[in-house]
């Protein structure tokens, strides 16, 4: 079997027109027979279109296979629901390109091979970026996990030079992912031992709910009467805006304090005690 690269590439927001279709043909040799996907294959022709380029100009979410390990996923969305600075904190690629940030969640240690085809595995994914445009950070989170690779393969050295690297923020939720996150996961093959460990500091989405509404509760009370009228005739004419620290109910990050040295000695341990 020729080993090849496999590109994914799906429009949401906007498909393409004929002649947006036609420069992606031109671009990257490939037929771009839908205004919403690209699908190629380097075993068939070479791909010769810059698939940053591509996800700049026309589509919202691409993933790409490699026979060596690497699994990259793009995703592009709207720059107020996500900024470079923020995401970078989690240690993955991102840039802005007009009106949009884009970011790259990749694995260089894919140790399977593929369970489906790049175009099914991308519409798993496809979730998971309304999952960033609504706030929620746990797929950033999850692709600084896979960053790691696997626990057990850091010599002691290695974890001593990591003792005062400190984790990201960690997102509620991590023991509770949907199924787009648990196909992320799957496609940066996190290592479950980290995920279990890293839950663990990980607050429930229910009790970030609860607190969400009882701080809109809070601002609401404060409103004087001219402005609650307003939202709520706004709100009923489906116009209302709210500010940015009560418009996202989905769970925002924390701080945390442990070294990336302790995650993956706990992880490790996680091994050893399934082992015994």
């Amino acid at each position: 079997m020729t080993e090849s690269l496999m590109y994914a590439f799906i429009a949401v927001d906007e498909p393409l027109d004929k002649l947006q279709m036609a420069h992606v043909q031109g671009l990257s040799s490939w037929s771009c027979d839908s205004p919403m996907s690209l699908v190629a294959s380097s075993a068939d022709r070479p791909f010769h279109a810059d698939p940053r380029a591509l996800m700049e100009q026309y589509f919202d979410l691409h993933l790409a296979l490699s026979p060596w390990g690497t699994r990259e996923v793009i995703v592009r969305l709207p720059q107020e629901c996500l900024s470079v600075p923020l995401a970078r904190r989690y240690g993955v690629e991102a840039w802005s390109a007009g009106e949009h940030t884009l970011v790259v969640l990749r694995t260089d240690f894919a140790e399977q091979t593929a369970d489906a085809p790049v175009e099914v595995m991308l519409d798993r994914l496809a979730s998971v970026r309304t999952d960033l445009m609504a706030g929620d950070r746990r797929a950033l989170y999850l692709a600084w996990l896979a960053s790691l690779g696997r626990p057990d393969h850091y010599s002691i050295q290695e974890l001593q030079e990591l003792e005062s690297e400190v984790e990201p923020p960690v997102p509620a939720g991590l023991a509770g992912l949907g199924p787009g996150l648990c196909s992320l996961a799957n496609v940066l093959c996190v290592d479950p031992r980290l995920l279990r460990v890293a839950s663990s500091a990980s607050p429930d989405v229910q009790s970030h709910s609860q607190a969400h509404q009882q701080k809109l509760s809070q601002w609401i009370h404060q409103l004087p009467d001219v402005d609650k009228d307003r939202l709520l005739l706004q709100a009923l004419q489906g116009g209302a805006e709210f500010p940015e620290r009560v418009r996202r109910p989905l769970p925002l990050s924390r701080a945390s304090h442990r070294s990336v040295a302790d995650l993956l000695r706990a992880a490790a341990a996680v091994a050893r005690v399934g082992a015994a």
